[in-house]
């Protein structure tokens, strides 16, 4: 892969911005690792090449030096420092959790795009919804006159989504998604409107549309709508609280009300951060409970 004709150092550690956990970890999947460890970055309005190093990174944007949309992205405004003072105040044990992911950020999403991709998470591994994400970007993703990223396409929209039927869907691999992703491309959703009302609303909203359930709508409110406090609960974060925060609950089947009990409690103990919090026990555990049913997102 070609290097860019103009690329930039950001002096900041890996132990404030960890690229590698923040694209690996279930939240964002259009990109590509060299051997060489250079990352190659897709989203709906921007491409990044970002070569990490412990004391930095080098980078570059297309379109060039857009230093803003990177900061936005990696979220570089949350002091992680003071994050981790609180929450192992909170919960002590927590410390494992942050030494074994330090420098791991929450990723400030488009919602449309984390719409998209996260309807295609259910019942799905990472690695399945990157396939499919990056299948969908090559049918109808927009084209790139960058250099460095002569193959790479942006991420579609809803809107470039109407190109394709069902049945084209069901071919790139989508499965019973594809009637999902059809419909809500036929929606006309005003995101801009959505994000302006208050939380509750926002999650009840999401949780009207085609395929999404409680976790997909609070997936979709912490990346893609920076609702910090979002608690997506999966299998990983239910062994967490169970095991660790509130045993009680340990037995319940996961009915729609256990689900919600669980993301309270978490909520309840880690605080309005609580979202970010629960990435470092989904990449912790991904990363050390590397069977297929460990990889769901």
């Amino acid at each position: 892969m070609p290097r860019p004709d103009r690329r930039h150092w950001a002096s900041i550690p890996s132990s404030v911005l960890n690229i590698e956990a923040c694209l690996t970890s279930g939240q964002t999947f259009l990109w590509n690792r060299t051997e060489s460890g250079r990352y190659i970055l897709a989203t709906e309005s921007f491409l990044a090449w970002l070569e990490p190093h412990d004391d930095g990174f080098w980078w570059a944007t297309w379109p060039t030096d857009r230093w803003d949309m990177l900061e936005r992205f990696f979220a570089l405004d949350v002091d992680l420092a003071g994050l981790y003072a609180d929450w192992t105040e909170r919960d002590p044990g927590f410390n494992a959790y942050i030494a074994a992911c330090p420098g791991l950020r929450i990723l400030r999403q488009n919602p449309e795009t984390t719409l998209i991709d996260f309807v295609c998470s259910s019942c799905n591994n990472v690695e399945r919804i990157q396939g499919m994400i990056r299948r969908l970007a090559g049918a109808v993703g927009t084209e790139c006159a960058c250099p460095w990223a002569d193959s790479q396409r942006l991420h579609p929209r809803l809107t470039t989504l109407t190109l394709l039927s069902e049945d084209d869907l069901r071919k790139l691999g989508f499965g019973y998604r594809a009637r999902y992703l059809v419909q809500l491309s036929r929606l006309g959703l005003d995101f801009t409107s959505l994000a302006g009302l208050p939380r509750a609303k926002v999650r009840a909203s999401l949780m009207r549309l085609p395929g999404v359930g409680p976790k997909v709508a609070d997936c979709i409110r912490l990346f893609g709508f920076g609702h910090d406090d979002a608690v997506p609960v999966d299998t990983h974060l239910r062994r967490y609280i169970t095991s660790r925060l509130v045993p009680s609950l340990a037995a319940r089947s996961m009915t729609s009300r256990t689900y919600e009990s669980l993301a309270d409690a978490f909520r309840g103990i880690m605080g309005p951060y609580s979202g970010w919090a629960q990435q470092y026990v989904y990449a912790f555990q991904r990363r050390t409970l590397r069977s297929p049913q460990c990889k769901e997102r």
